[in-house]
């Protein structure tokens, strides 16, 4: 079975926003220049960029659960490293970010950007990891 932890909708969002913006920039300077030149590409490029970003992110999320390994989305500094839940030998937290450690990796996670109710069921994969008490952090909620 696949789990996702979700991004915040204030982290998708404005992606989708900010190349809505860059297509109708790109419209108007068409419809006003009969000519194309530089910026009409460079509008149409970053318009590209940001709602693939945004389709991609709410396709894919920030983390995958799955055959008891986690996955950070490639594009947030993961590069499709994966962890095996089993390896994980300690969670370390700082101010907004837990980092998942095995004897070799470690993966960042940034709990900011993590939905509610996904932070939740990420904290109670944390917690059922089967670590001592002293390499789980104190989770609060």
């Amino acid at each position: 079975m696949m789990t996702k932890i979700k991004f915040k909708k204030k982290k998708l969002y404005p992606n989708l926003l900010l190349g809505s913006i860059w297509f109708s920039l790109w419209t108007v300077d068409f419809i006003l220049d009969e000519e194309l030149n530089v910026f009409e590409y460079i509008y149409i490029a970053c318009g590209v960029l940001y709602l693939f970003h945004f389709f991609y992110d709410l396709k894919n999320q920030y983390l995958k659960l799955e055959n008891n390994t986690i996955q950070k989305n490639f594009l947030y500094g993961g590069w499709n490293k994966k962890l095996k839940l089993e390896d994980i030998v300690e969670v370390e937290k700082t101010y907004l970010n837990f980092i998942l450690k095995t004897e070799n990796d470690k993966l960042k996670v940034n709990a900011d950007l993590i939905e509610e109710e996904s932070y939740k069921e990420f904290k109670n994969i944390v917690l059922s990891l089967d670590l001592p008490d002293a390499k789980i952090p104190k989770l609060y909620v």
